[in-house]
């Protein structure tokens, strides 16, 4: 008897570090690549692995899948911890966000909702388009694994343009600050919209002094 309730502890996770490993060899028959900061070396002649924040996808994934959502627990920490760097944010205490998550019904959509609006406003920070936070809620209520797979892979894009291992792929913009320029408007209405995005804190009172003296020609 108490071999079979040894048995019930250690095969799932016997079982979770198998599928890893079989799916880890499938992906890198080879050998996994060494992550770098866009080929740069330390003096040692090693490579410098990405920052604080990257998780490779294959194992994130699996993980995810194969533990019962403990791992998923962890991330949340995690992920917590590394978007408290956004700036105009107020501080998130890790350990708070997760109990929270664990014990109150409901939480994690929220927390999900809430930590995928930062991963955007990262991302546009970093030149980077993403519109995460409405897609991720409406996951976040029917299919709660897939939100931490693509909030991770963002995070992975961010870190890359942010290491100089990726070049951003567009200028940084403020994000939610959608160009009104091309848009066929007159002057007036350019102005009253970036008064509309002033209002709502999207951007900034030097941002929109800025933009007024360019369209007035001052």
């Amino acid at each position: 008897m108490p071999f079979v309730g040894w048995t019930y502890i250690f095969y799932p996770l016997l079982l979770a570090a198998g599928v890893w490993l079989a799916g880890r060899w499938f992906a890198y028959p080879n050998g996994a690549p060494q992550k770098n900061y866009g080929g740069q070396a330390h003096s040692g002649g090693e490579a410098v692995p990405y920052g604080d924040g990257y998780k490779d996808m294959l194992p994130h994934i699996l993980l995810l899948l194969c533990t019962c959502g403990i791992y998923y627990l962890i991330w949340i920490y995690r992920a917590t911890a590394y978007l408290n760097r956004v700036e105009d944010e107020e501080y998130r205490n890790p350990t708070s966000k997760l109990l929270l998550c664990m014990f109150v019904p409901f939480y994690i959509i929220y927390w999900t909702y809430k930590s995928a609006q930062r991963v955007d406003k990262l991302a546009w920070s970093k030149g980077l388009q993403s519109d995460l936070s409405s897609l991720c809620l409406i996951l976040a209520i029917f299919v709660g694994i897939i939100p931490p797979m693509l909030m991770q892979d963002k995070i992975n894009s961010i870190v890359a343009v942010d290491s100089g291992a990726e070049p951003a792929p567009v200028s940084a913009q403020t994000y939610g600050a959608a160009p009104v320029r091309n848009s066929g408007l007159g002057a007036a209405e350019e102005l009253k919209a970036y008064k509309e995005l002033l209002d709502q804190g999207v951007i900034t009172q030097e941002e929109f002094d800025a933009k007024k003296k360019k369209l007035l020609n001052l």
